[in-house]
């Protein structure tokens, strides 16, 4: 994206790096501690960043509505992974676990397409 910084780019990999390893602490360890925050802290910092309202930094950021969309997404892929067992007995063979990750990446497609509509929009 040619309206990426340096320091966004920077964050983006060192965010990756962090997951990448709270994924193998847990595997090589067993400790969950590291994943959860991974997991948990965005559910609790993008809506209190969200609640402040800050005015937009950028031509074609994503909007409100958008981030709203891609939230409510990912709460109901965390709660379809909470009820995986009754979702999996209710729906007949269809997962708690497998809702999840078909929510979490309708999430990702929504900001995804969102993303990419801010900037077309500045060309």
């Amino acid at each position: 994206m040619s309206n990426t910084t340096p320091a966004r780019r920077g964050l983006a990999s060192a965010m990756s790096l962090v997951a990448t390893l709270a994924v193998l602490d847990w595997a090589w360890r067993g400790d969950l501690r590291l994943y959860a925050a991974v997991q948990f802290l965005p559910m609790l910092l993008v809506p209190g960043v969200w609640l402040l309202r800050l005015p937009p930094t950028a031509p074609g950021t994503v909007g409100g509505r958008d981030w709203a969309i891609v939230f409510a997404l990912y709460g109901l892929a965390k709660l379809a992974e909470a009820f995986d067992a009754p979702l999996h007995a209710a729906l007949g063979g269809l997962s708690g676990h497998t809702l999840k990750h078909l929510l979490a990446a309708a999430g990702a497609a929504w900001l995804l397409r969102a993303v990419v509509r801010g900037a077309s929009q500045l060309r």
